[in-house]
């Protein structure tokens, strides 16, 4: 990797310290390296604090939003089958805020490449 693209990854990374922060916390094992990432990047820890508590806020709220409707409509008590809807939901949102997230930077993209035209 050339010097030039690791400068530009890290300006980026510094960019959208916020962001990143707020989704490393919605990744189960990456979530432990997240205080790591944000002090390798020197970033302002005040903008990561808050973005990782909204994070883990985001994270813990859906597990209890799924187990009071779990409790709600599943008539027997199989934890399996709990386990089984909690997994399905969670595999459903991540990967509906993957597809928003890319939705939302290719019409930045192309906003950009309309402005500069």
């Amino acid at each position: 990797m050339s010097v030039d693209r690791i400068e530009r990854g890290t300006a980026s990374f510094r960019r959208n310290q916020a962001t990143l922060a707020f989704a490393l916390q919605l990744v189960p094992t990456v979530r432990l390296f997240a205080p790591a990432f944000a002090a390798i990047l020197r970033g302002r820890s005040r903008s990561v604090l808050v973005a990782s508590a909204a994070g883990i806020a985001a994270w813990n709220g859906l597990f209890i939003g799924i187990g009071f409707y779990a409790s709600h409509t599943i008539e027997t008590g199989n934890m399996t089958v709990l386990a089984l809807a909690a997994l399905a939901c969670l595999l459903v949102t991540e990967v509906a805020l993957f597809w928003l997230a890319r939705w939302v930077r290719a019409r930045r993209r192309r906003g950009a490449a309309l402005c500069q035209t």
